[in-house]
């Protein structure tokens, strides 16, 4: 990103261009990309820049395009004045003492031996240029001497809660997660769950919906049902798709997703095993509220532990045995499947799964057999269940 920066203006550290207000024509030198992360400046420029203190900190200020010094509420934008590499506050002050250096070195600096411009012209904006500077500034500039030794190339560009952010912080990332806080709303499924009195935290959900060792089809289904966005009966009568919001399955209560994966009568036996199964791994009973939050969105744990991990998948292989009966059900009526012997062989298809992504056996065994003691993995790496 430095690079196109310096490319489109006339800075040579592209970093600069953040303390400016960007023009149209810049922009239009910019990949699709930046332009709409520059686009957006307006918002970015919402967090404020900390005011400087110190004549390091007022001698990096561009003088122009800066939307702090301006002249009659308008920016400065002298070209001539640029293009003879006047462009910094440092440019236009004393190095070994304190204040602005006169008018005639600024009109030697402009005026060489190639051209000549107008004197009364260049005392004009080099007058405007002086009077726009912010008076904290010019108070600066007039009692402290400038340092040599001061990296020019270094600034403090934001203050954001209170952190500072450098300017070799800037990356896109940086930029996309203040657009990202400014500008995405968040998930109606979050109030959906408080309402129901499911309480989340969702940065531990979404880290149990994309485990990077979860096989492609749990992760699809598991971010649906933390979204809310699965096809329940309800909701596809509700856009009259379908002629009756009743489950499908039992065919005797609506179908949201509460019923779908854990209140339909017809998943009485699987509840209770999972129940069974996850006291077993957890080594401790959890009540019937903070199960339907586990079934539903995963273990929400601070603690990282082979126990939150099996459980995790012994979760997520329910969920998709849940879904894929209900699915059966929906295309062959009166379909009949023993949905504890389905479980069982999505399990043991996701610990196979499991088992062959994991290089390291002992690293699988210690993470996803030895936490429970009705998962068996024998010498043959056959996996029995014993429940």
């Amino acid at each position: 990103m430095q690079y196109y920066l310096s490319k489109a203006t006339c800075f040579e550290n592209g970093y600069d261009i953040f303390k400016l207000n960007i023009e149209k024509n810049t922009l239009s030198k910019l990949p699709e990309f930046y332009k709409y992360i520059l686009n957006s400046w307006d918002d970015l420029n919402k967090n404020v820049r900390p005011e400087p203190t110190s004549i390091k900190e007022v001698s990096i200020q561009p003088i122009f395009n800066n939307n702090l010094i301006r002249h009659n509420g308008r920016k400065l934008d002298f070209k001539l004045f640029q293009s003879s590499g006047i462009k910094y506050v440092y440019d236009i002050i004393y190095y070994v003492k304190p204040g602005f250096i006169p008018f005639h070195s600024v009109n030697d600096i402009i005026n060489d031996d190639s051209y000549t411009y107008d004197i009364d012209k260049i005392l004009k904006y080099f007058q405007i240029i002086i009077s726009s500077i912010p008076e904290s500034w010019r108070v600066i500039i007039e009692n402290q001497c400038f340092d040599n030794t001061c990296n020019t190339g270094y600034d403090v560009v934001f203050k954001i809660n209170d952190v500072l952010v450098k300017s070799n912080e800037l990356t896109s990332k940086f930029f996309y997660k203040v657009l990202l806080k400014n500008y995405v709303s968040e998930p109606t499924s979050y109030s959906y769950w408080k309402k129901n009195n499911i309480n989340a935290n969702w940065p531990f959900v979404w880290k149990s919906v994309f485990r990077n060792y979860k096989n492609h089809k749990s992760i699809d289904l598991d971010f649906k049902i933390a979204h809310n966005i699965v096809w329940t009966m309800e909701k596809l009568h509700k856009v009259n798709v379908v002629i009756t919001n009743m489950c499908p399955v039992c065919k005797s209560e609506v179908e949201d997703i509460f019923h779908m994966f854990i209140e339909c009568n017809c998943l009485s036996n699987l509840i209770a095993l999972l129940k069974e199964i996850i006291n077993d791994i957890l080594k401790h009973k959890i009540n019937d509220n903070d199960f339907k939050s586990v079934l539903l969105l995963g273990i929400q744990s601070t603690i990282k532990t082979s126990h939150v991990e099996l459980c995790d998948v012994v979760l997520s292989a329910a969920r998709q045995t849940i879904y894929k009966r209900r699915m059966i059900v929906l295309d062959k009526i009166n379909y009949r499947l023993n949905i504890i012997s389905l479980f069982k062989n999505q399990l043991k298809d996701n610990l196979y799964y499991l088992s062959k992504y994991f290089k390291n056996k002992n690293k699988f065994i210690d993470n996803f057999i030895n936490p429970s003691l009705l998962i068996v993995y024998d010498y043959d790496e056959n996996i029995i269940l014993d429940f």
